[in-house]
């Protein structure tokens, strides 16, 4: 393509600025896409290890709310010892846990027959002690690397005769 320029009339040869500006252009927008698709990529991770951690603080979670459940029962961990393992005495088919995998619980008694916070006024402040409980559950894949432990105390009230 021959370009003249009116005021001095000389020829100028312009063939191929074009296809330099577009590939200019479109390297430019190649360096864009890829720094974005790196960009998403990273937030896909995070997003995914998000989820994974939430799922096994939930995981964890469902062992505390196990251990809950068994107060009152026939096997009750909050009995003044110490149990590594509250659900030994179940079946695989009544497991309070059977959905859940990977959980390990345990309950610690901290305080055995204390006294309790209770107004000092109060008729039965004498007659009434208290246990202090932990309970601990952990979940551990350990294909993924995900863990999470959950800790949460219990204080049951003890009357005495």
């Amino acid at each position: 393509m021959k370009l003249i320029n009116m005021k001095t009339g000389l020829k100028k040869y312009h063939e191929g600025s074009s296809l330099f500006i577009s590939l200019v252009i479109l390297g430019l927008l190649s360096i864009i896409g890829a720094t974005s698709l790196n960009s998403s990529m990273v937030e896909l991770r995070a997003a995914g290890n998000v989820n994974k951690s939430m799922a096994s603080f939930q995981k964890s979670d469902a062992g505390i709310n196990a251990a809950m459940s068994l107060v009152g029962e026939a096997q009750d961990p909050f009995n003044s010892n110490d149990v590594a393992d509250p659900f030994t005495s179940f079946s695989a088919d009544d497991h309070p846990l059977r959905y859940v995998s990977d959980v390990s619980v345990s309950t610690t008694i901290q305080q055995a027959a204390s006294a309790c916070t209770r107004n000092k006024n109060g008729s039965s402040a004498n007659k009434v002690a208290c246990e202090y409980y932990e309970i601990q559950s952990t979940h551990n894949t350990v294909n993924s690397g995900v863990s999470a432990t959950t800790r949460q105390g219990i204080r049951r009230q003890i009357i005495a005769f």
